[in-house]
């Protein structure tokens, strides 16, 4: 008389595939006490057939043992409640395998591993969460941190005072001799604005900027002498250029050199200009961090200090748009070459 009726055997073998269980089948039958070498049909078919073989064989020598020890130890941890709990607690029953693993004194004892088992899954489950989002976290500070980049090619002919002023805006008049006077126009005289994507401009922010060492300008009149970021060596303002200009500072500075300047939503001519900023000095240019306002043209140059170290550029408070152009004293028609200049945005 076997064990189990048919009933039995096709719901215990449904519980046993769905478990996946069968996937390594020596170490499973070395698990309920069976000798695998002893099975003919152990490496044989698929795993449905290997199942069905396997539970109609221990039914048929009647294997009580490891019948139970397929129920209790493998299954019922995986299956402790739900309708297949109740199906492995009727067959368990009928095999009497409180006899072998189970009896009333450690029946709580049985559940208590059951409980602490998937509290075990569920605090690893939480862990892997949880070290997700400190990735998840982390990533986000990363990218806010390291940076945006764009490369802008500032030529020699863009007037700053003409940033974000609309077509036919004048700057600069100037007399050179007699009668020849010189005036900066837009659009052809119209500074360049750095366009990046993602750039952030928020108050937290800080800028650097790389300019290549293969490109230089030219500002003098006799077309000799070209110069790289920094300005002219040969001369420098001295006095301010670009004085009450479409609302934006004037600045003193080398001629020829790499300059900045920043503006919020509205036009800049229609509020008043801020203070001067002087870069006359090797020790003034040589700044770490700068922080220019609105409208405060800023000298760039290079974007190194003398100890070859990036210059951090603070984005002031209601910055919008970033206008890059080249420093002259009068006429920017006539001069020539451009820089190529990374603008990098961090936090």
């Amino acid at each position: 008389m076997t064990l189990l009726d048919d009933d039995d055997l096709r719901e215990l073998t449904n519980i046993l595939l769905i478990s996946q269980k069968v996937k390594a089948r020596e170490a499973l039958c070395l698990r309920i006490g069976i000798n695998p070498s002893e099975l003919t049909f152990i490496r044989e078919g698929s795993e449905r057939d290997f199942v069905i073989q396997l539970i109609n064989y221990l039914n048929q020598i009647n294997d009580e043992e490891a019948l139970c020890r397929l129920c209790c130890q493998e299954l019922s941890l995986t299956f402790y409640r739900g309708k297949y709990a109740s199906v492995l607690t009727k067959i368990t029953a009928k095999l009497n395998c409180s006899q072998f693993i189970l009896d009333s004194s450690n029946s709580q004892n049985f559940k208590n591993i059951s409980l602490t088992s998937r509290f075990l899954k569920n605090r690893k489950f939480l862990l892997i969460i949880f070290v997700l989002i400190l990735i998840t976290i982390s990533s986000f500070l990363w990218l806010d941190n390291v940076h945006s980049a764009s490369t802008t090619r500032v030529y020699a002919k863009y007037d700053p005072w003409l940033a974000g002023m609309p077509p036919n805006s004048k700057a600069n008049n100037c007399h050179i001799s007699g009668n020849l006077s010189f005036i900066s126009e837009s659009p052809k005289n119209s500074p360049i604005e750095v366009k990046m994507k993602e750039m952030s401009l928020s108050p937290a922010s800080y800028l650097t900027f790389t300019t290549t060492t293969e490109n230089s300008v030219n500002t003098s009149n006799q077309k000799v002498s070209f110069n790289d970021a920094d300005g002219s060596k040969e001369k420098e303002n001295e006095s301010p250029v670009g004085k009450v200009n479409n609302g934006f500072s004037s600045i003193y500075a080398p001629n020829g050199a790499l300059l900045g300047v920043f503006i919020g939503e509205d036009p800049p001519n229609k509020s008043r200009a801020p203070d001067t900023l002087s870069f006359q000095t090797e020790e003034e240019r040589n700044y770490s961090k700068l922080s220019p306002k609105l409208k405060q043209v800023f000298f760039i140059g290079d974007g190194k200090t003398d100890m070859d170290i990036k210059q951090k550029v603070i984005v002031p408070i209601g910055a919008r748009h970033l206008y890059l152009g080249i420093l002259d004293w009068c006429n920017w028609d006539d001069n020539q070459g451009y820089f190529d200049v990374e603008v990098t945005s961090s936090k």
